[in-house]
């Protein structure tokens, strides 16, 4: 049971690769339901402290929890069943694939299926696939995707292909979802409308967000949290307003960002 309140607690995170030092001792804690944002320049450590979280990398020091566990125990594989769905800041689709076939692998890292029960089609198998088939149209129905469920993901708009990869991600039925960069490519009106959606979703479902994002405007709509990394440390965290208006964040990194 989580007693504090908090979804994921960063406590102390250093990595390490060689010589160089990626994170510094990085602490800063996600509640449960909130939307946090990291943000900072590049090479500020983001997209490494994703990776700790997912178990992508192994932190040098620290403890990562995630509701009161200690995500760095145990296999990296089992990071899906513990409830961590992520996505990346390059689409990770099959482009060959339809937007359902997409959608549907989105629910294997949590399927309970065994090799040999799906080598030989047993009732426990089949009765789990159309179980999971069921959940990838409603997802479709729930992610305003069902008009493209037999489209070719690469025949597809860049704005719609990204909302299919947060379908893929969702069908894990996510408790903490790290997304790297969705507004990355996208046009103004585009972001607004994922923005909204992620909101909207995340409410709707009980879902706890972290996201890397430099788009400001988006940062600034959706986030309840946000905490500022530069040179692999923390240089400040707040509301979006607190950050933002945050001298040492201007001078940092504000001045180069994009609006």
């Amino acid at each position: 049971m989580n007693t504090n309140g908090a979804m994921l607690r960063v406590d102390g995170v250093s990595l390490n690769f060689g010589g160089l030092k990626v994170l510094k001792d990085v602490s800063f804690e996600v509640a449960e339901g909130q939307i946090c944002a990291l943000i900072g320049p590049n090479g500020a450590g983001k997209t490494s402290i994703f990776n700790c979280v997912s178990r992508f990398y192994q932190p040098s020091s620290g403890r990562i929890e995630m509701a009161g566990h200690n995500l760095l125990e145990g296999p990296a594989h089992d990071v899906p069943r513990r409830g961590i769905a992520r996505t990346f800041q390059n689409l990770a689709l099959f482009g060959a694939q339809t937007v359902f076939e997409n959608v549907m692998v989105g629910a294997y890292p949590v399927t309970k299926a065994s090799p040999w029960s799906s080598l030989f089609r047993l009732p426990g198998e089949r009765r789990e696939e159309r179980e999971t088939e069921e959940r990838a149209w409603a997802m479709l129905e729930d992610t305003e995707l069902i008009e493209f469920a037999d489209a070719k993901v690469s025949d597809l708009p860049f704005g719609t292909q990204k909302r299919v990869e947060l379908a893929r991600a969702l069908m894990s039925d996510p408790k903490l979802l790290l997304l790297d960069e969705p507004a990355n490519g996208l046009a103004h009106g585009e972001v607004e409308s994922l923005a909204e959606f992620i909101r909207e979703f995340a409410a709707r479902r009980s879902i706890t967000v972290l996201i890397v994002e430099h788009h400001i405007g988006m940062v600034r709509a959706i986030s309840d949290h946000v905490v500022v990394l530069d040179a692999g440390e923390v240089l400040a965290q707040g509301t979006a307003d607190e950050v933002t208006n945050d001298p040492r964040v201007i001078k940092a990194y504000l001045g180069s960002a994009a609006a």
